[in-house]
């Protein structure tokens, strides 16, 4: 919008649509201008009417470019409440020339203008967050601009200095800051043999001056230029600026040996400078409130690891220093590669600031009481619980009530924190901005990525737990206590490559090794579950690296780990649990066509959050998995999803910022699709639910996970063979139940993401159908998840033959529960799936949705695509009214096909959920299911037995 025409909103309009209805203010640039013999002063925009939002537009070359009028007499007259927003106000004499108004301008860019960006004359304007072209914009208000030459930012004169009447209420002081200021960072590295060879330099406009981040309210408009600069090296010169960001990929100078490479950034007159370090890094650093006894400041340590291997492990321990006559002291330790490179002793403030005035056998009982029962309390909801009130009461017979009651109220101030930060050359942690659509605020979540920031809470109180003795699914295993040696541990695994067969065979061999005088180098106690809290990490990046290699046989494309990666365990007073640290990209760059590597990178992303689950549950068996119970099912978000939809709670599925969300009611869990890159993120908020925490890695989960860890390598070759081919049997009957279930859960949730992901290789699809079976993809994977978890005892016998016999009518349970509990307590389900909107109550079914809205032929994908050669029924006896019976054993058959495209009933294989299967010929087939009714899939209903 530029030279002497422009669009002039009178007074008398109540909104721009009614003056002029074919121009709307949100186009990037408009043509038709309107010109209504008001040019006194050349403008591009002239807002003199209540409620219009500019937005969007590039504006330049005008007198005043936006032009905002009122009248200081009369609430009544003139522009209200006007809204200028994400536009490009460059070239201008004046870029926004505001008078008398209380306009919203926001989110522009206002730079480059020969006079003022902004003139503010009296009035309420606020005109924060916005880009001036520089982090310290220039502002005046000793001059008129029309009479001075110099330029400035912002100009504003206030009401007092030039007026002497009182304006109406709503005249307020300007307001221009914060304002949004430039950054630069590396967010991506690219790294091999230690040294970072590539860089993803990214610059933005995503902060403001007072720190905030605001990209939750707005951005400034796309296509600003940026350029970049090196000084080693080479990069690319020139980006642009979309949803606030631009990025540019700077490759290192491969004769550089070490040192720091300097990028420069600019954007209009602004340029802002970061630096990449070539050799490849993680630097740890501890912070706390607790004292460090060697001197007496706060405790605050760093140490750096080099990335020069395919693995590092990273400890941070903290225990008690054994000191019975000084027990708030405790020991930390900095553990890497299994050897510790860093302690200090540190102690609390409080207890120094008391100690002297409690001493003999009373002040070792008082201050045992403080660590007891602040542990205690560490995993107590309710104080006033019965069992709290006993244990309560063993310190309230010991000690006086003025000491008792002071501890009751001063308690926590015998703790500490330990903030842990680490810094590592891999992929930025991102902020997702998401619009639950319900008239609710935004909610910002936030993933993992560089840097890691970790808080723990110290209780000065080592822990215990029950060790089992025998099968812990055994309801006769019996228990004992033991002491863990440790308070807390939080353990890193650290990878730069893929996880290979030989690779997680040296760190399954580091469990037993022993130092010079044949002692174990990793005992019963701390170190063994600084072992064990990182080989967990580790084994999950295993499993998942094996969905990714066959997930790359079968979706055609290749794969490579360039991004360092971190995954870590956390076992304390009060959390427990196995979590990524990274983006969910995993570091991997993948080659092939562009619908494959959607499929592949939807198929690995999609199976993070199951193999979290079941790594942990090999770990953890004797936590409750009912459908009735969701403690446990929602420290997993994908399963717990399902298990609320099974369940017959509400979930929600909506487009937001252009990801696919699907998440609870109470916004704790989500799962948040990106259509242009395929991956799935999963992020839990506020868990109060439920934790891992036990101390048990000391002895017992550190074997577990060795355990689960040799399986995988034994079985490593027929698991792929199911993964890629979806065929064959595991005899796992030799294993213990609980890596049994384990590793049949790893696998089983691992072919439901890989099946899931083709659907992304559909090129024939509507794109009005599109967004609605993405969601009902979500819908599948969550609720076949949680099925596995239900009915575990019936998918360990034989994975593949039990989700492709249950799979078919998966979606259609799973939205019959929805709707049968949704009906009950009186509710409606409402799921907001791109362009078509469905509400579902207690007489409507999911086919009828499908029959309505979608076309036959896409159909499928509201069961399944078929991805395995043979076909599979369900077997099972009917009541009276013909009604399945399914709390008896479950009965399947798999049918391979002929070349013919027959059924080869000769080869069949029998699988019964309790003894087992076998394969059998047509006549055995026939005796073993006498008597049993056949599910016929085509029909979804049971037919007589099928064989010739």
């Amino acid at each position: 919008m530029n030279n002497v025409n422009g669009v002039f909103v009178p007074a008398w309009c109540v909104s721009f649509e009614e003056y002029y209805s074919s121009t709307y203010l949100s186009d990037p640039e408009i043509f038709d201008y309107v010109w209504w013999e008001y040019n006194e002063y050349y403008f591009g925009m002239h807002s003199d009417s209540f409620y219009n939002k500019i937005t969007q537009n590039s504006i330049r070359n005008n007198t005043k470019g936006v032009y905002i009028t009122s009248d200081l007499v009369s609430d009544d007259s003139g522009s209200r409440d006007t809204q200028v927003l994400e536009n490009d106000i460059t070239s201008n004499n004046i870029g926004i020339y505001a008078d008398c108004t209380n306009a919203n301008i926001h989110f522009n860019r206002i730079t480059g203008n020969n006079n003022s960006g902004l003139y503010m004359y009296v009035g309420a304007v606020d005109a924060t967050d916005n880009w001036w072209g520089s982090n310290s914009p220039v502002i005046n208000t000793n001059y008129s601009w029309w009479s001075n030459s110099d330029t400035c930012d912002i100009y504003y004169e206030d009401y007092e200095s030039s007026q002497s009447f009182k304006p109406p209420s709503w005249i307020l002081m300007e307001k221009f800051t914060p304002y949004l200021v430039l950054k630069v960072k590396p967010t991506s590295h690219k790294v091999s043999n230690g040294k970072v060879y590539e860089s993803t330099i990214t610059t933005d406009l995503t902060h403001n001056s007072a720190g905030e981040y605001t990209s939750s309210k707005g951005h400034v408009p796309d296509g600003i230029p940026t350029h970049f600069s090196t000084n080693k090296g080479t990069i690319t010169n020139l980006s642009y600026i979309k949803n606030s960001k631009a990025s540019s990929r700077l490759i290192l100078d491969p004769n550089l040996q070490s040192g720091m490479t300097t990028i420069t950034t600019t954007i209009d007159r602004q340029g802002v400078s970061t630096q990449v370090d070539r050799i490849a890094k993680a630097i740890i650093n501890i912070i706390s409130t607790a004292t460090d006894t060697s001197t007496n400041q706060p405790l605050n340590l760093t140490y750096t690891i080099p990335l020069n291997e395919s693995v590092s492990w990273v400890s941070v321990l903290w225990k008690e220093n054994t000191n019975v006559t000084d027990p708030f002291k405790n020991k930390l330790e900095v553990i890497v590669n299994g050897k510790v490179v860093q302690s200090k002793v540190f102690t609390n403030s409080a207890y120094s600031y008391i100690k002297d005035y409690y001493s003999g056998t009373y002040g070792f009982i008082f201050f045992e009481a403080i660590s007891s029962i602040n542990r205690f309390l560490a995993n107590v909801d309710d104080i006033n619980s019965e069992e709290a009130q006993l244990f309560l009461g063993i310190y309230r017979a010991m000690l006086t009530t003025e000491d008792f009651n002071f501890i009751m109220n001063n308690r926590l101030y015998f703790t500490d924190e330990i903030h842990i930060t680490l810094s590592y050359p891999g992929d930025s942690s991102q902020i997702i901005n998401i619009d639950p659509g319900d008239g609710s605020n935004m909610i910002n979540l936030g993933f993992g990525g560089n840097p890691i920031q970790r808080t723990s809470t110290v209780l000065y109180r080592n822990g215990g737990y029950q060790h089992c003795l025998g099968d812990p699914y055994d309801p006769n295993a019996t228990f004992e206590s033991r002491e863990a040696g440790y308070e807390g541990v939080r353990s890193f695994a650290i990878v730069t490559t893929k996880v290979t067969d030989n690779i997680l065979q040296y760190w399954l061999n580091e469990k037993d090794k022993k130092d010079a005088n044949g002692k174990l180098l990793y005992p019963t106690g701390p170190m063994k579950a600084a072992y064990g809290t990182f080989l967990t990490s580790l084994l999950m990046i295993k499993a998942h690296d094996m969905v990714a290699d066959a997930a790359a046989t079968k979706f055609n494309v290749t794969w490579s780990r360039t991004t360092p990666i971190i995954v870590s365990v956390l076992d304390d007073s009060y959390d427990g649990y196995l979590t990524l640290e990274c983006d969910h990209r995993f570091g991997m760059d993948v080659t092939g066509d562009p619908n494959n590597v959607i499929a592949f990178r939807f198929t690995c992303s999609a199976a993070i959050n199951p193999i979290e689950y079941w790594v942990m549950k090999t770990l953890f068996p004797s936590v409750n998995s009912t459908l009735d119970d969701l403690s446990e099912l929602c420290s997993s978000i994908t399963i717990g999803l399902g298990q609320k939809i099974l369940n017959g709670e509400m979930v929600d599925i909506f487009i937001s910022n252009g990801y696919l969300v699907m998440k609870s009611t109470e916004n704790d869990l989500f799962l948040v699709f990106d259509p242009e890159t395929g991956i799935v993120r999963d992020v839990m908020i506020n868990n109060s639910i439920f934790s891992y925490s036990t101390w048990c890695y000391s002895d017992q989960q550190t074997e577990w996970v060795r355990d689960l860890g040799e399986s995988i390598l034994d079985y490593g070759r027929n698991i792929m063979n199911i993964l890629i081919n979806g065929g064959g049997i595991i005899d796992l009957n030799q294993l213990a139940t609980n890596t049994k279930n384990g590793l049949t859960g790893l696998i089983s949730s691992s072919i439901l993401s890989l099946e899931r992901a083709t659907i992304f290789l559909e090129n024939n699809i509507p794109s009005y159908l599109l967004t609605p079976l993405l969601g009902f993809n979500m819908i599948n994977l969550c609720c076949y998840n949680a099925i596995i978890i239900r009915e575990e005892p019936y998918v360990v016998e034989n994975i593949v033959g039990y989700l492709n016999s249950k799979k078919k009518y998966l979606v259609e349970d799973g939205v019959d529960v929805i709707l049968f509990g949704a009906s009950i307590v009186g509710t409606t389900l409402v799921s907001r799936m791109g362009i078509i909107g469905i509400v579902y109550t207690g007489c409507e079914l999911l086919n009828d949705f499908r029959d309505h809205y979608v076309p036959m032929e896409y159909w499928q994908f509201f069961h399944h695509p078929k991805i395995w050669e043979t076909k599979t029924y369900t077997l099972c006896h009917l009541d009276s009214s013909s009604t399945p019976i399914w709390d008896e054993p479950t009965i399947n058959v798999e049918v391979p096909y002929k070349g013919d495209g027959s059924l080869d009933w000769d080869n069949a294989v029998y699988i019964h959920s309790v003894t087992g299967a076998r394969k059998v010929n047509s006549t055995q087939l026939k005796e073993l299911t006498n008597g049993y009714w056949w599910n016929n899939p085509p029909y979804f209903g049971f037919t007589q037995c099928p064989i010739p």
